[in-house]
Parts: structure tokens; sequence; C-alpha cells
């Protein structure tokens, strides 16, 4: 069916068109100003929307959830997109016009079939969840002139392989859950310009081989690199002070990681489940979480620093290579089950302060 709305009409209202099925094209005169909030969500068989000079915003989840909508065009009066706009269309290639420096939040996140985006301006931001389940997304370039990437951006492009950041790039953050389940993902280099690696931001990217964590960064997230299995090499550079819980855990092929000597804090089954076969804590650690290093089977040599006073609950249980160990005499607390099923442990050296 197709829709021709009157060229009188200023505004088409919210939810106006919701589900109507079997509309296939629509026809919008030059009038219209604004499309509202789900105008035209749900219309499953919308193929083509042609929008005319004179329309200034496409609101909030206005085309979510057309699943034919392949085509497109964005006049250069358009001013404001809503979030969510686009979900769950059937875009292949998308344009974000030059007038528009903000990817909105959830833009074009679950099209499914979406290979590529151009982007005509200057992006300064990609807002959350902006590309979330874009499984058919295999590469994407992220441009210069981004200083933000919103939570979750990038999170289970499944089909993800290859990020370009140049080292021109001037992000801080790379944000909470923003490769999360990109388990394609093979490699990434981090810009000189980033502080912190969020919570989540690579959880199961079980492609990941390598990472190098610039100088910038203080703060490892909690989960941050959770079930990246194949990540085998990670190099940390040296103002880190905080790795927080479970940030390693599960890393599987992560047998050896040296970390700086900045870092004062070690979360919760930080390293648990991972593949380490030494490990030295450093002298400037004074907080260990509980279960650090938990099942750790292959761990077989451990260093602990100066500055641990405690050794925590299940910190090195079922570590079961761990033939000996020598607690320093700064260690005032060994607390419950802390090498609890260390079924090689035969020495175990008590220095007395």
């Amino acid at each position: 069916d197709k829709l021709i709305l009157p060229n009188t009409l200023t505004s088409i209202g919210v939810n106006a068109f919701t589900s109507c099925g079997n509309l296939a094209e629509v026809e919008i005169p030059s009038s219209v100003e604004f499309i509202n909030y789900g105008s035209f969500a749900y219309c499953i068989n919308l193929n083509k929307i042609n929008t005319p000079e004179g329309v200034k915003t496409i609101g909030d989840r206005a085309f979510a959830n057309c699943y034919a909508l392949s085509e497109i065009n964005l006049p250069s009066s358009l001013a404001a997109i809503g979030m969510e706009a686009f979900s769950n269309c059937g875009f292949v290639t998308f344009t974000l016009p030059e007038q528009f420096t903000v990817v909105p939040d959830g833009m074009l996140n679950l099209c499914a079939k979406l290979t590529t985006v151009i982007f005509d301006g200057d992006i300064t931001t990609i807002g959350a969840q902006a590309f979330l389940g874009c499984d058919a997304l295999t590469s994407f370039t992220i441009p210069d002139t981004v200083t933000t990437i919103g939570d979750g951006a990038f999170s289970n492009c499944k089909n993800l392989e290859t990020i370009t950041l140049t080292s021109n790039a001037n992000i801080t953050e790379v944000s909470n859950y923003l490769f999360n389940g990109c388990d394609k993902l093979t490699s990434i280099t981090i810009p000189d310009s980033v502080t912190k690696i969020g919570e989540y931001a690579f959880y199961s990217c079980e492609s990941l081989h390598n990472i190098t964590i610039p100088e910038k960064v203080t703060t490892i997230g909690a989960h941050a690199f959770q079930g990246c299995n194949s990540l085998s090499s990670i190099t940390i550079n040296g103002a880190v002070k905080t790795i927080q819980n479970e940030a390693f855990y599960s890393c599987t092929s992560l047998e050896s990681i040296t970390i700086p000597d900045n870092v004062t804090t070690i979360g919760e089954s930080a390293f648990a489940l991972s593949g380490l076969t030494s490990f030295v804590i450093p002298n400037n650690v004074t907080s260990l979480g509980n279960n650090t290093f938990s099942r750790c089977n292959n761990l077989n040599s451990i260093t602990i620093g100066t500055g641990v006073s405690s050794i925590p609950r299940k910190a090195f249980e079922f570590c079961t290579s761990l033939e000996s160990i020598t607690i320093p005499s700064n260690v005032e607390t060994i607390e419950d089950n802390a090498f609890l099923n260390c079924t090689s442990l035969s020495s175990i050296t008590l220095n007395v302060g």
C-alpha cells in the first residue's frame, strides 16, 4: 500500500502509523517538519522513504523495526535524529549527512544487514549502543574527530573483525561494554589518548589475541577482558593503578603478564581461571581481592610484594600446579581457604618479621 500525505501537514504524530504492516511506500510532502516518536515503527513492509527538504526532526524510534526499510534520504534541513530512530531496519549502507557531528544513541542498533556507514561530516560523538548487534559489520573506521564513544556502541557485533583507530584519535575512554561480545574481533590499537578501559569493554572477545594498554590508562575496569580466551599477550604500560574485579577472568591463553609498579589494587577474581604460569605482585599493591588467582591451574610461581598485608579468601584455591610459596614478613593475615585444594603445594615458607 502507498500513503500520500496532504501538503498542508506539518507534523506526523506520535505512533501515527505504527504497525501498519501493509504499508510499503510513503510520500511525505515538503510541508512536514516533524516526524515524531514511533511514527512509522513496525511498518514491516515499508522499504523506501523520501524525506524532503523541510523536515527538521526525526524523532525517537520513528522508523524502528521497519525490517524492509533499506533506503532513505536525509535532507540538509534535518537538524535532529532521535534515539533508535532506525533501530532494526534493513539498511546495507547508511549515510549520515554532513550537518551531523553526533551519532544518536542506538541510531542503527540491530540493523543486521548493515555493512557500511558513511559519515559526511566531522563526527565527534558516537552514541551509546549506536551499532549494537549489527551482525553484518566486519570492519569499522572511527574518525579522528571522535572524542566520545558511548557505552556498548559496538556491543554484540558478532562479525566485527577490525576496528581502525589511528594514533591521532582523541578518545579518552574505552567505554563500558564497547566491544562486549564481538566474537571475531582479532586486534585493536588503543590510542594513546585513552585513560580508562571501561567495564566489560572487551568482554568475551574470543578472537582477540593481543592488546597493548597505553601509557595514560590508570584503570582497567571490571570484567574488561573477561572471557577473552585467545588473549595470549598483553602489555600494560606505566600509569595503571587499579585492576578491577574479574578484569582478566577466564583468559585461558594468558600465560604471563607484567604488572606495572604503579598498581595498588587488584580486584576480586581479577586473574581467576586464567592460564597464568607465574605472577609477580608489585610492591605497591596493598589490596588484593578474594579469589584473585582462583583456579589458575597452571600457576607454579608467585612472588608476593612488600605492600601486601593480607592474603585474601580463596586467593589461590585450586592452583593445582603451585608447589611452593614464600610468605613475606609484611603479610599479617592469611584468610580462609587461601590455598584450598592446592594439591601440589608441599612447601610454605613463612618469614616472620
